[in-house]
């Protein structure tokens, strides 16, 4: 193994050993409750922890790592991550086909929420918890990679005006270990808040807490079928509707506000735009789908429910959304794609770029009007350096082609145009439900298997960002060259 290899040694390891932990939870749960799969959960999380380990005392977080290397171990981790997370799917009997099993870890760990479970309600509860844990993972495995990968290498365009990093100049094992020393907390502290929340508002224990797990995280599994539109509670509606909206938050911003630094949030341009542009489109939204001459409060609670979902990349639903004017869905795709902020655990392009975007265009135009005209590129009055401009519209551009292409494929396979377009953007976005045959509470089962792997392939590379999934990939396959050239060497010079 080479020293390069180490970064990839070590994700892989981390990766067993999380799937390794939860699924231990998930055969807690069901020991508790009197489950059937309590020794299939434990056995499965011995079967993933225990080589994780052994992964983990064979290597370790090196000081020092090129680009590829890095980005490589985080392509590699995550693929694992999700590979570990269909065995105990598999291993509990909850999907027949593996294929299934994937799909299902993949939105998972990818914090997606596209689902192939067509009835949550049959599955024991140490399943249902394992599936919730899997997207918490998920969403920790989100928090280092914002937080200290992304930002410190520049990839993927991440935090144009270098809002996000936490962690200074600390090498690569510094910047990971300050990652979860500081956001860590932020992180298990809100999911216990809104842990908390959801039992003062009437959920049961064993929901509130997994809901809380896939809230956080920005995922929107639920327990049940019809999401949070099963517990019928106006309260639990609103404050499951405040929490994603939290959880679309700039974690290190949420950080700076706790020790001390408050204006960073409260001054942000970026959050001002995210919570506006909420506001503005839940109370659109309400006014095109209102049913009669005046808005209910059920109409206006469930259409800002429904964007706030869609806007923070959460995923829970508590109306049928299928039935919603065109001009109302094509919002909701909207604020899918657009996203929260950079920083957060959402997807989507992410609220900062978008700004960026949009002064880029603005000087692009001032600039064909009059061409000695020098104006920078700015998110609110803080400038983007010119190379982090060229590389976000870069990030805009492959991410468009990307989507058009899985959009053809996902068509070309069985899916009408409606959906098509809805899951692809959902699952670039990392949401979950779509529209046309993905409507809720209709399931990604309705699709074929080519067109699921398909949208499990663009939940990952949404997740991870376009850039840092090219290059890790060619790093991998230039890695696999080198070593089957190595081989082949060997093995002709053994044979002289």
């Amino acid at each position: 193994m080479t020293r390069a290899a180490a970064p990839a040694r070590w994700a892989a390891g981390a990766a067993l050993v999380a799937a390794g932990a939860g699924s231990a939870l998930g055969a807690v749960a069901d020991r508790v409750t009197g489950g059937p799969h309590a020794s299939a959960l434990g056995l499965s999380a011995l079967g993933l922890a225990l080589p994780g380990l052994a992964l983990l005392a064979r290597s370790r977080l090196p000081d020092r790592a090129g680009l590829s290397s890095v980005l490589t171990a985080v392509l590699a981790g995550w693929v694992v991550l999700a590979l570990a997370a269909a065995v105990p799917y598999l291993a509990t009997g909850t999907f027949d086909r593996p294929s299934d099993a994937v799909f299902e870890a993949v939105s998972g760990v990818t914090t997606t929420g596209m689902t192939v479970l067509r009835a949550p309600e049959q599955a024991s509860r140490g399943v249902l918890l394992w599936r919730a844990a899997t997207q918490w993972i998920g969403g920790l495995a989100v928090l280092v990679l914002v937080g200290a990968v992304l930002p410190s290498l520049g990839a993927g365009g991440a935090n144009p005006a270098g809002a996000g990093g936490v962690h200074g100049g600390r090498n690569l094992s510094g910047r990971v270990r300050a990652t979860v020393r500081r956001l860590g907390p932020v992180y298990v502290g809100f999911t216990a808040v809104v842990a908390a929340a959801y039992l003062v508002a009437g959920m049961g224990a064993f929901d509130a807490v997994a809901h809380a797990l896939t809230t956080a995280s920005t995922g929107g599994f639920s327990t049940h079928r019809l999401s949070i539109a099963a517990f019928g509670s106006a309260a639990v509606e609103w404050v499951a509707c405040a929490a994603m909206v939290l959880a679309g938050l700039s974690l290190p911003f949420i950080w700076r506000a706790l020790t001390g630094r408050p204006g960073r949030l409260v001054g942000s341009v970026e959050v001002r735009w995210y919570l506006g542009g909420l506001l503005a489109f839940g109370v659109v939204a309400a006014v095109w789908n209102s049913s009669s001459g005046g808005l209910s409060h059920e109409e206006i609670r469930h259409s800002l429910f429904t964007v706030a979902s869609a806007g923070s990349t959460t995923g829970y639903w508590v109306t049928g959304i299928g039935g919603w004017l065109s001009p109302a869905q094509a919002l909701l795709l909207l604020a899918m794609a657009i996203g929260p902020c950079s920083g957060s655990l959402g997807g989507g392009l992410k609220v900062e770029r978008v700004l960026a975007l949009s002064s880029w265009v603005r000087r692009d135009l001032l600039v064909q009007r009059h061409p000695s005209a020098v104006r920078p590129v700015r998110v609110g009055r803080e400038p983007v350096a010119e190379e982090a401009a060229r590389r976000m519209v870069g990030y805009f551009t492959v991410t468009f082609l990307l989507a058009m292409a899985a959009m053809v494929f996902v068509a070309t396979l069985g899916a009408d145009l409606l959906t098509a377009v809805s899951a692809v953007v959902s699952a670039l976005a990392n949401v979950g439900p779509a529209l046309g045959r993905l409507a809720p509470p209709q399931t990604a089962a309705d699709l074929g298997p080519g067109a699921r792997a398909v949208l499990a392939v663009v939940m990952l590379v949404g997740r991870l960002e376009v850039f840092p999934v090219l290059v890790g990939l060619g790093a991998a396959l230039h890695g696999a060259r080198v070593a089957g050239h190595r081989v082949r060497a060997r093995a002709r010079g053994m044979g002289r």
